[in-house]
C-alpha cells in the first residue's frame, strides 16, 4: 500500500497471461491500489516465435516493456520506465515542520528525497521531493511548492 510503482512482471510464454494479467489486476484492486502506477515487464520475449507474438498473447496492455531477464534484454527500457513514473509522482516542496511532528519530519526522510535540513526555533525546514499521494499530510506546513 505504500508502494509508488508496482512493477508487475508476466511470463509472456505462459498460455494463460491475460488470465493471470487480469487476475493481478483484481487483486490490486482488492488490496486498493488502484492509483498506483502499474508497469508491466513482459519477460521471456527471447522464446516467443515472433515479435508480432506479444501483441497476440497480450492484446492491449497499457504501460508495458518487453524484456528478457535471462538475456538482458529492454531491462535498460524498463528502468528509463521505472524511473520516469518515480520522478512524475515526485513534487518538489518545502515544509517547516514543528517539533511535535516527528512523524512527518520521519516519513519525508523514508519516503522522500531530503535536499536540504535546518533547525530553528520554529521547528524543522525541509526541502526536498515527496510522492504527489502524500502531500495532503504535508500541506498544512508547506512554505512552497
Amino acid at each position: 500500500a505504500e508502494a509508488d510503482v508496482i512493477l508487475h512482471v508476466a511470463d509472456v510464454t505462459h498460455s494463460n497471461v491475460r488470465q493471470q494479467n487480469e487476475t493481478v489486476m483484481r487483486t490490486l484492486a482488492d488490496l486498493g491500489v488502484v492509483d498506483r502506477p502499474v508497469i508491466a515487464a513482459l519477460n521471456k520475449i527471447d522464446l516467443l516465435p515472433a515479435p508480432d507474438t506479444l501483441e497476440e498473447r497480450l492484446g492491449d496492455l497499457v504501460d508495458s516493456v518487453p524484456i528478457s531477464a535471462r538475456e538482458g534484454l529492454g531491462l535498460l527500457g524498463l528502468l528509463g520506465r521505472i524511473e520516469a513514473v518515480l520522478v512524475g509522482g515526485l513534487m518538489r516542496l518545502a515544509v517547516q515542520l514543528p517539533y511535535s511532528r516527528g512523524d512527518l519530519t520521519a516519513l519525508f526522510h523514508r519516503q522522500g528525497t531530503v535536499e536540504a535540513v535546518s533547525h530553528s526555533k520554529e521547528g524543522v525546514l525541509m526541502e526536498g521531493y515527496l510522492p504527489r499521494r502524500l502531500l495532503v499530510q504535508f500541506r498544512p506546513y508547506l512554505i512552497s511548492t
